[in-house]
C-alpha cells in the first residue's frame, strides 16, 4: 500500500495530466464554452 505522501503525489500527477488533456481537447472546450454561456444567462436577469 502506498504511503500517504506517495498517494498524494500520484493523485496530483493524475489530476494535472487530466487537466492538460481537457485543455487540449477542442470538443471538450466547446462544450464548456456552451455550458458557461447558458449558465450565465440568468445571473443578471433581474438587473436588465
Amino acid at each position: 500500500m502506498p504511503k500517504p505522501r506517495e498517494r498524494k503525489q500520484t493523485l496530483e500527477t493524475e489530476i494535472i495530466a487530466a487537466l492538460v488533456q481537457d485543455v487540449q481537447d477542442a470538443n471538450y472546450q466547446a462544450e464548456i464554452a456552451a455550458r458557461d454561456s447558458v449558465a450565465g444567462d440568468e445571473i443578471n436577469a433581474d438587473r436588465q
